[in-house]
């Protein structure tokens, strides 16, 4: 439970190149798993399609798995997890404001190259005006029975000196389950997760590739 953010990168293959993999699921098409303790004829499914779509470059470790949609008789759409974030809301935040027009319903929205370039050039802004030091963070929280309620776990460890940066250009969001609004050594990681991410995906997308976002919780 809580917030899980994918960016995808697809492309338009021949059918006659993938295995069958039968009726569509639903409205988003037939889900394939490439994670490796699924059953091994999925595993197949999902290394030929990353071969016949030649997105393999952009497979992430993190979420390893693609959807493949109906275009017509004789052509698939491969849409495959490029990217994957975890309860980093400040990226989620950045998305919804600039890529879906401020709607957060967990719609699927096209993304583009210029705006993935944006979004990595404004991370790399706030990381180096972000400098850490010692203090005291919350590492999410814990039921109190019959006592306080939910109570916030302390800990030591590293945060934002002056946010301001970070607060103008990545501010975080809260929501169910979203993770924590503090800026700290965690929020400085999503950062760099992202700047990592976007640079891979760019540098190994094929020039026709397309991207789209898409957010649950």
């Amino acid at each position: 439970m809580g917030l899980d953010m994918y960016l995808y990168a697809e492309r338009n293959v021949d059918r006659a190149r993938i295995p069958d993999i039968g009726a569509p699921d639903d409205e988003d098409g037939t889900y394939v798993s490439g994670w490796d303790h699924t059953n091994a004829a999925d595993v197949a499914i999902f290394r030929a399609l990353l071969e016949a779509s030649e997105l393999g470059g952009l497979k992430t470790d993190d979420s390893p798995h693609a959807l493949v949609l109906p275009v017509n008789d004789d052509t698939v759409n491969v849409r495959l997890c490029a990217a994957y974030w975890r309860k980093a809301n400040q990226i989620h935040a950045w998305f919804v404001s600039n890529v879906q027009d401020g709607i957060d319903e967990c719609q699927l929205s096209p993304v583009t190259r210029e705006q993935l370039d944006t979004l990595r050039d404004t991370c790399i802004r706030v990381i180096e005006k972000s400098q850490l030091a010692d203090g005291i963070v919350r590492n999410g929280q814990t039921w109190q029975a019959g006592e306080e309620g939910w109570k916030d776990n302390l800990e030591l460890g590293k945060i934002v000196i002056d946010p301001a940066v970070a607060e103008e250009h990545l501010p975080t969001q809260g929501g169910f389950f979203f993770g924590s609004t503090d800026y700290n050594e965690w929020y400085v990681q999503d950062l760099v997760h992202t700047v990592d991410a976007i640079t891979r995906v760019l540098a190994s997308a094929p020039t026709d590739a397309t991207f789209s976002y898409r957010s649950s919780w």
